[in-house]
């Protein structure tokens, strides 16, 4: 079974993940968390060879890093580049085009089902993205690409329990604070358009915490029964 988490930073995505992992854990169904921008995936693999050229340090099985600055980033790279030579600049800005993130997407839904496969069917876990490709077709989304969201929407492993979790961009805002009310308004709406797509989305207004909790516990041990 997989569930997939999608919504602005700041929704609450991490939390319900969490509440939900242990509700499945509760009832015996074992459960494993990936997140899309830092275990699956071309860019996941950059990120994690620019944690080991810093030198950072990893800790624990999580690989949670110790004094990882803080990004506002999108692409989550944490790369100042204007700071850097003209080569590494170059590589960087190929590295954040439209262009290269349509090419690794199309790479990474080859890479997923690998993941998919060993944890659903091998391990018989129930499978939870933080984040997923939804989230990072709304990286891509341009007017001039709707032909090709389009089609991607159709080549996009469907999830058993597609979640989106909503919230009014201001409150995203007041939570985290990490991208602007802007840029936030956008990507809301880019969302909205592709789940106006996405097979039986599970909608979550995520204003009360135990109201979206009890509904995406209900949905997905129903999902589990059928």
């Amino acid at each position: 079974m997989l569930i997939t988490f999608s919504g602005l930073d700041g929704s609450g995505k991490t939390t319900l993940i969490e509440l939900l992992k242990t509700d499945l854990k509760e009832r015996r169904y074992p459960a494993v968390v990936l997140t899309m921008y830092d275990h699956i995936g071309l860019y996941a693999f950059l990120r994690f060879l620019r944690d080991q050229t810093a030198g950072l340090i990893w800790q624990g099985q999580d690989r949670r890093l110790v004094d990882t600055p803080r990004t506002t980033d999108p692409d989550r790279l944490g790369c100042a580049v204007s700071k850097r030579g003209f080569l590494t600049r170059l590589v960087w800005t190929v590295v954040r085009s439209r262009l290269a993130k349509r090419g690794a997407l199309v790479f990474d839904l080859f890479v997923f089902q690998f993941y998919r496969w060993y944890h659903e069917v091998f391990c018989g876990h129930v499978l939870i993205t933080d984040r997923y490709f939804y989230d990072s077709l709304a990286d891509v989304m341009s007017a001039s690409g709707a032909a090709y969201s389009r089609l991607l929407l159709k080549i996009i492993p469907r999830p058993t329990l597609p979640v989106f979790v909503d919230v009014d961009p201001g409150v995203a805002f007041a939570r985290k604070g990490e991208y602007s009310l802007e840029y936030l308004t956008k990507r809301r709406a880019q969302y909205q358009k592709i789940f106006a797509h996405v097979r039986r989305p599970l909608i979550v207004f995520n204003e009360e915490l135990p109201a979206a909790r009890a509904l995406i516990q209900s949905q997905a041990f129903n999902a589990m029964s059928n």
